[in-house]
């Protein structure tokens, strides 16, 4: 027993046999002898490694003799094929669990990859790792997981680089991403790649082009940041657009459609995309927008001018065009009429400030107004209805009629001063008035009703009767310098008057009552005025304004006569006027300066038709003495 360790039961003492886990510790021991396996031994078709000193089967990796090797934490046993040690430094062992010679090349068949061995010691960190070496005159470049790279780019000290299919670096080549093919510039030159072809491209240098511009064989070509070539689209560079074809070459003169055939791009001739200028191609002239896009079916502005683009995108002239509700017009320069009046096909249109053209729309040139048609042409000789409220009449020179009367059709018309056909009012030419009917034509031989409840009357001429009396019919009118009828009211032609009733008739053989003054129309219209006058069978006094005298002296030719309540001339009676006696005759005048015989008695007048009382008055050269009744009582 001496040199070798054993274990033995606690229970009956017996040496124990094969495997067996002591404190943690993995044990053999001999099942022939019990005696604990130490050193280096194979058992069950796997490698254990016992410790010489006590017996405990080792663990992790392992160096015994020239060899290394890694057992199995848990179960001890010597692993085998590819194993990851210490997170991503890789080692493989062979069949016999020991490390691989190095200065070799691995292909790992479980993850399917190549390692390469440096050689540079014993250790599994001599794998090829996040490096770049060159292998047998070519360059290979390991990952982090010691993987070679192939078909694929990869990044090394700053710049992209591209491995084969072998895992060598590509040098001055083109490389097709999607199959891993490699082609030749000649390869390239002759269109033996693909077109559908997402292509890098590998420098002289091994570098990758990318997010740069390369000349190659004369073709220009723009690479993106992810190194790939653009192709069949647009890119931009120093604040230029450029359009990259299906092979990839920038294009020059040429049209090309993008966004599936929504859109068109012009190149120029120095590569450069058309963008927001007019460019002229073929003689024709066309727009493009600040992202390259050509203009089509729609306006744009250069030089101060608007143009408008047809449908195939060329700057169309001498056109009409129609946008969205507007009609447009391109002249001859292809410029828009805008702000102004052209004459096309002999018509005359008027287009705003936004190019649209006018319709049923009024517009001035100058102090001349006209009106658009809702077929946007000046109208000549016509009426128009505008909006339905009122109505307008555009000459024959196309101005419209304003702040004027005008004969159409034999009919006068009058338009006020914003062109409106004036109707159902009055209006005036020189020192005459008119009234405009329903239709706007003055009237002729027509009574209407005007504002503030007057009448007025036009006449044969289509003038108003104006401060002039006028017979029509059985009747006769007077109109004062308004042209209003007279109603209720007199008038005057010359020093005589006349009163009409409510009707403006003027009234003959009337009494009539003014304020409180009652008059009266003689037979042949005229107010009866300061004169006498007996009306059925009575006489009345009127005075110089006309009025019937009423309970007072009125005198008239030398003449005195006196009128009652009623204003009938008195006689055959005595009055008292101011305190004195007056005596009415039968012809109505009062006694004056006179000596009369009254009731038997005799009485003396004077010169203003008192009764002289308790006085003398000399008559004729005869004194006469009267007393306090008036009566003569002596004469001398």
């Amino acid at each position: 027993m001496s040199n070798s360790w054993y274990y033995f039961d606690k229970q009956n003492a017996n040496a124990y046999t094969n495997w067996h886990n002591i404190n943690k510790n993995w044990y053999y021991f001999d099942p022939q002898n019990a005696n604990a396996y130490t050193g280096l031994h194979y058992i069950n078709k796997n490698w254990y490694y016992f410790d010489d000193q006590n017996a405990n089967a080792l663990t992790g990796l392992q160096e015994i003799g020239d060899d290394q090797y890694d057992f199995d934490t848990t179960n001890a046993n010597a692993l085998t094929g590819w194993q990851n040690i210490k997170d991503f430094w890789n080692g493989k062992w062979d069949s016999n669990a020991v490390y691989n010679t190095p200065g070799q090349w691995y292909y790992d068949k479980e993850k399917k990859l190549w390692n390469y061995y440096k050689g540079a010691g014993r250790s599994v960190l001599d794998l090829a790792q996040a490096e770049m070496l060159t292998i047998n005159g070519k360059n290979c470049y390991f990952d982090w997981g010691s993987k070679l790279i192939q078909n694929d780019k990869y990044l090394y000290d700053g710049h992209y680089y591209y491995a084969d299919n072998n895992g060598y670096m590509v040098f001055d080549k083109w490389v097709d991403t999607n199959t891993h093919k490699v082609y030749s510039r000649k390869d390239k030159d002759r269109g033996l790649i693909p077109l559908n072809a997402s292509l890098m491209y590998v420098n002289k240098d091994g570098t990758l082009a990318g997010l740069e511009v390369k000349i190659i064989d004369g073709n220009q070509y723009h690479f993106t940041i992810l190194n790939l070539m653009d192709a069949n689209t647009i890119y931009s560079v120093g604040g230029k657009d450029y359009y990259a074809g299906q092979d990839g070459i920038t294009v020059a003169s040429q049209w090309n459609g993008v966004n599936h055939g929504l859109n068109w791009i012009y190149s120029k001739a120095d590569m450069t995309l058309a963008n927001s200028e007019v460019c002229t191609i073929n003689g024709k002239k066309y727009y493009f927008d600040d992202k390259d896009y050509l203009l089509e079916n729609g306006t744009y502005t250069a030089d101060g001018k608007t143009y408008y683009a047809g449908k195939d995108g060329s700057t169309v002239s001498n056109q009409w065009n129609k946008l969205g509700v507007y009609w447009i017009y391109s002249k001859k320069d292809g410029s828009l009429a805008k702000d102004e009046v052209i004459t096309i096909d002999g018509k005359q249109y008027r287009f705003d400030s936004d190019c649209h053209m006018l319709q049923d729309s009024m517009y001035y040139i100058g102090s001349k107004k006209y009106y658009a048609g809702t077929d946007g042409v000046t109208a000549v000789g016509k009426w128009n209805h505008i909006k339905g409220l009122y109505w307008i009449y555009s000459k024959a020179d196309g101005t419209l009629a304003k702040d004027e009367a005008l004969t159409i059709d034999h009919k006068q018309y009058k338009f006020d001063s914003d062109a409106h056909m004036l109707q159902n009012a009055v209006y005036s030419i020189g020192s005459q008035s008119y009234y405009a009917g329903q239709d706007g034509s003055a009237v002729t031989n027509q009574w209407n009703n005007v504002a503030g409840g007057y009448r007025i009357y036009s006449k044969a001429d289509s003038t108003l009767a104006k401060s002039e009396v006028l017979t029509l019919g059985n009747y006769t009118y007077y109109f004062d310098y308004d042209g209003h009828l007279l109603q209720n009211g007199e008038y005057s032609i010359g020093s005589k008057r006349y009163y009409v009733d409510a009707d403006g008739h003027t009234v003959y053989k009337t009494w009539h009552t003014t304020g409180d003054n009652t008059r009266y129309s003689k037979v042949d219209g005229t107010l009866a005025n300061n004169e006498l006058l007996t009306i059925d069978g009575k006489r009345y006094c009127f005075n110089s304004d006309n009025d019937l005298v009423r309970n007072n002296r009125w005198d008239i030719d030398s003449k005195a006569y006196y009128m009652d309540k009623d204003g009938v001339v008195v006689t055959n009676q005595w009055i008292t006027i101011n305190g004195a006696k007056n005596y009415a005759q039968a012809d109505g005048t009062l006694l004056k300066s006179a000596v009369a015989v009254i009731g038997g008695k005799k009485y003396v007048f004077n010169w203003n038709c008192a009764l002289v009382r308790n006085d003398t008055y000399s008559i004729d050269g005869i004194t006469y003495t009267t007393n306090a009744d008036g009566v003569v009582i002596s004469e001398s």
